[in-house]
């Protein structure tokens, strides 16, 4: 909306300028025939000349302004004075639109502070994106290194809960064999033939019957 209306003020203005400053140029010439025609095409050339100042001396000047160049914002301003100071003496012969060229000095203005608050918006949504797509893009990339970091810690508790089974795996290996071999039985009956140690009486009985140390009743040994 902003655009549309000064692209209007910037052509309506200096069409309405044109006329009044070719009007008074053509009128304040006294000839006739062809030079009159001549005269007329050079006063429209004239004013659009004028106009065209105005318009560029109102832009630069906001724009030096706007960079911070305030002895170039300065010119442009008393070129814009001086446009202003012209036009305001052609038209000096009709009071009524000698207002007319302080009213185009303010359009000027007004439309060149309308252009620069658009491209002052147009940066800012541009740096706000940009920002926004720098801001997205880090916290993506924090989110993937949050991501990797999780699963490393993840990896390592694993394979240390792993390593420490290994160690009770490998701990009850070396002992569990050395407390589950039977102990040799204790010797607490022997032989009185032969001396051979027996743990229990029945075992000794049933040797008896068979040793061969055994002395017969009839005195002779096997």
């Amino acid at each position: 909306m902003t655009d549309r209306l000064s692209f209007f003020a910037r052509v309506c203005t200096p069409a309405a300028m044109v006329v009044f400053l070719s009007y008074e140029l053509s009128q304040s010439l006294a000839v006739t025939g062809w030079w009159q025609v001549a005269m007329l095409a050079g006063s429209v050339a004239t004013a659009v000349g004028i106009e065209i100042v105005g318009i560029l001396a109102g832009h630069t000047l906001e724009g030096y302004w706007r960079i911070g160049d305030v002895g170039r914002a300065a010119l442009s301003f008393v070129l814009l004075l001086l446009y202003t100071c012209t036009a305001v003496y052609v038209l000096k012969g009709n009071t009524v639109l000698m207002v007319v060229p302080i009213v185009a000095m303010v359009v000027y203005l007004v439309a060149a502070l309308a252009d620069g608050l658009q491209t002052a918006v147009s940066q800012q949504e541009e740096s706000t994106a940009v920002q926004s797509a720098y801001d997205l893009e880090r916290q993506r990339a924090d989110d993937e290194h949050q991501r990797k970091l999780e699963a490393a810690k993840l990896k390592l508790a694993h394979e240390e809960k792993l390593a420490r089974l290994q160690m009770r795996a490998a701990h009850r290996a070396s002992t569990v064999p050395a407390q589950s071999q039977p102990e040799p039985a204790q010797a607490g009956y022997e032989c009185e033939d032969c001396n051979r140690p027996f743990a229990s009486v029945q075992a000794l009985n049933a040797h008896g019957r068979f040793c061969t140390a055994k002395v017969p009743a009839n005195g002779v040994a096997h």
